[in-house]
Formats: C-alpha cells, structure tokens, sequence
C-alpha cells in the first residue's frame, strides 16, 4: 500500500514522464530517491535528543557530490517532517556534517563509505544511499533498481544503533531487511 501511494505520490510531485538515456535516467532515478526519502522519513521517529527545541528544523543533507540539481529544493519546498519545517544543507566533508536528521551519502563518497558510517555511529541520523550494497555495508536505508523502479533495503542493526524507531508499515515495503551487527 505504501509503495502505491509512493509511486502515485512521486509521479504527482514530480510530474515527469520515464525519460530515454543514460545521463537522463539517473538524474530521474535521483529524483525518485529524494522524493523516497522524504516519504522514508514520515515513517521514522527521532529520539527527543536530536532537536534541541520545538522549533528546530528537519534537516535533509547531502554529503558529497550532489546528484539531485534543483530536485531537493522542488520536493521539499514548503515541506514538514514531524511538524518540522525541512531544511537543506550539503556537505563536502564528513567533517563538516553538523546536526542533520536525514543524510544522502552520494556515490562520490563511496570509497570514504566505512569511515563516514564509523563517524555517524550512534548520532540520530538516517543515512541514505543509493550505491551498491549501502544498507548492507552500515547504512540505515539503501535505494536500490529493480528493473526501472526505485525500492530500498533497511538495515535494521544500523537504525538501532542510530537510536531511530522503525515503524512496521515500513518494514513491510522494504525489499530487504538486514539484521547484521555493524562492524
């Protein structure tokens, strides 16, 4: 029911046509990603610790090169998440990755993968990605293709240790579940 509503909610937002080619494809791919996350987000809850106030804003990071153009700011334009407004920020460096909620890890940063996960441990972050194995490797949802659609996997272990409550309606659209402890 969620990927339906997903799917039918992506195609309103987004109001694009499946587009020809390569460059084209994974633009759109990215953007199906964001709008994914945001929908991911509604079904996560954060401690009390990860907002220092009431009025504290959800904030949506990308950490890396940013794969989205424009796509972020037209998804989450006048946006809430739990009642918060959303906030976009980007990243060069793990280094520079402030108070976030949610954190798109872009495929730049593939190789740095273990360190920047080693870093976020135990921080109340949902770290997204859509390179090869991300849930797998520590991150708390990976987007994966299935033939020309978008899904995810859920590392359950790394949402623990992230300190956020998976609601089961999430669980149950996941195309995977991992339960591996981290290393």
């Amino acid at each position: 029911m969620l990927a339906i509503a997903l799917s039918a909610w992506v195609g309103l937002t987004l109001g694009q046509r499946p587009v020809q080619g390569a460059e084209s494809a994974g633009l759109q791919a990215h953007q199906v990603m964001a709008a994914q996350a945001y929908k991911v987000a509604m079904f996560i809850d954060w401690p009390g610790t990860a907002f220092a106030g009431a009025g504290d804003p959800f904030v949506f990071a990308v950490l890396g090169q940013d794969p989205f153009g424009g796509t972020l700011e037209t998804i989450l334009e006048n946006r809430t998440i739990k009642n918060r407004p959303v906030v976009i920020k980007r990243f060069a460096r793990i280094e520079d990755v402030a108070k976030c909620h949610i954190l798109f890890i872009s495929d730049s940063e593939e190789k740095k993968v273990p360190e920047i996960l080693k870093t976020l441990r135990g921080r109340p972050i949902l770290t997204v990605g859509g390179m090869p194995d991300f849930a797998r490797r520590g991150g708390v949802v990976g987007f994966v293709l299935v033939g020309r659609n978008v899904k995810f996997e859920l590392n359950r272990a790394a949402s623990i240790a992230a300190r956020l409550e998976v609601e089961a309606r999430l669980q149950g659209n996941a195309i995977r579940i991992l339960d591996e402890p981290l290393e």
